[in-house]
Order: C-alpha cells, then sequence, then structure tokens
C-alpha cells in the first residue's frame, strides 16, 4: 500500500522523484528474492541435517 501511495503522489507531482522513488519497488522486489532464497537454503540445510540425525537417533532407541 505504501508503494502505491508513492507512486501515485510521484504521478500527481506531488514529491519529487529521486532514486529511491523511482527504483524503490524494485530494490524491495530484489531484497525480498534474497531474503527468500536465504531462508530456503536454511531450511534446505537443516532439513539435511535431520535427515543424516534421524538414522543415528533410530538406532539409540532401538539399542
Amino acid at each position: 500500500m505504501g508503494t502505491t501511495t508513492v507512486v501515485a503522489f510521484k504521478y500527481l507531482k506531488l514529491i519529487s522523484p529521486n532514486i529511491i522513488i523511482e527504483y524503490g519497488l524494485y530494490i524491495g522486489s530484489a531484497s525480498k528474492v534474497i531474503l527468500l532464497s536465504i531462508t530456503l537454503a536454511d531450511r534446505t540445510n537443516i532439513m539435511k541435517e535431520e535427515k543424516e540425525i534421524a538414522p543415528k537417533k533410530q538406532f539409540c532407541m532401538l539399542s
């Protein structure tokens, strides 16, 4: 909603365009993609670690 308001104000010439206003939407989208990629990579690593630990736990429980 905030981005929509800023873009509307820019086109209505209520605010002067600058680099952040011009490219804010792209910067926000790119940062969101980067953060989601990092989160997905972290989750994948956690799942790999859990997969490696699970058989060891099972073996200990059976012993």
